[in-house]
């Protein structure tokens, strides 16, 4: 029966939590991203708007139809409002998931020195050993020949 290193298993429990933390990383990016292009659509929006609302008026535009005009790019200012406010809320999630992703980086990575520690006395350990027995086996040898004088 294969025993399993208790140490092996929290590196690779280490690794999946840092590969998770970077798909969830990846996907709160994503999603700031989306709401940073709807943010940027909305001001485009409302610039057209403005823009028709501008030219409406040098036109010529009835009280009631620049009445419309205003509270419908009073809506889009609210919009607008309320996209950034959401911008900001992802954004700060992202700075949040690149800190846990980090934080999980640092932890797989602290394992895996300290398996690559372990692995290297184990092999200074077994270099000793041999060394020992090939003394030990030259000092037999040694004291077995017969001296000549």
């Amino acid at each position: 029966m294969v025993r399993h290193d208790p140490m092996q298993t929290l590196q690779e429990r280490a690794e999946q939590a840092t590969r998770e933390a970077l798909q969830r990383l990846s996907e709160l990016i994503s999603a700031c991203r989306e709401s940073e292009s709807r943010l940027g659509l909305l001001q485009r929006y409302r610039d057209e708007y403005r823009a028709k609302l501008e030219a409406a008026t040098r036109k010529g535009v009835s009280a009631l139809e620049l009445a419309n005009f205003r509270n419908f790019l009073a809506k889009l200012d609210e919009a607008i409002a309320q996209q950034r406010a959401d911008v900001a809320h992802r954004q700060a999630a992202v700075m949040r998931g690149r800190a846990d992703w980090q934080e999980a980086e640092r932890r797989a990575r602290s394992y895996e020195v300290l398996l690559e520690r372990r692995a290297e006395a184990a092999r200074t350990h077994a270099l000793r050993a041999e060394q020992k027995q090939t003394d030990e086996y030259a000092a037999r040898l040694a004291a077995a020949a017969p001296r000549r004088i």
